[in-house]
């Protein structure tokens, strides 16, 4: 259950970042497709818009780095629930890799390090960690 927990907050999280790209996309007039521009706003007279926007591209960045990183969180939250961790350190592995997440999204949009480098370590050991877990079980067992 704290995996599914984990996984939900941090796919809603990703979520959020495709919903912000969206926004500052409308609002900034920033498209990629033609058939974007050619909508409601071609009756403004916009014929093409800007394709790149800093800011945009620095949310589709955050975004495209969660999807590298969370699915195989989500696969190996599986091997590791599987090796029957205690509630405690189940909690505070999935908490350390949910903040630092959360966290590297943050100092990621707001252009923050040495922060947005030690977040992603935080949830990179927290990877490590149950890795460990899963290899020290599966060896365990042979």
């Amino acid at each position: 259950c704290k995996a599914a927990g984990a996984a939900s907050v941090l796919i809603f999280k990703t979520y959020g970042l495709t919903f912000t790209t969206v926004f500052n996309r409308i609002t900034k007039n920033k498209f990629v497709q033609p058939e974007d521009y050619q909508g409601p706003k071609a009756a403004h007279g916009i014929e093409k818009m800007d394709q790149k926007d800093p800011t945009i591209e620095r949310i589709r960045a955050a975004h495209f780095n969660d999807t590298e990183n969370i699915p195989l969180f989500i696969g190996l939250s599986m091997f590791y629930v599987a090796t029957v961790p205690s509630a405690r350190e189940a909690s505070i592995v999935f908490g350390v890799y949910v903040a630092g997440r959360v966290i590297h999204t943050v100092t990621y949009l707001f252009k923050v390090q040495p922060f947005r480098a030690l977040s992603f370590i935080a949830g990179v050991g927290a990877q490590m960690f149950m890795s460990s877990r899963v290899l020290q079980k599966a060896i365990a067992n042979m």
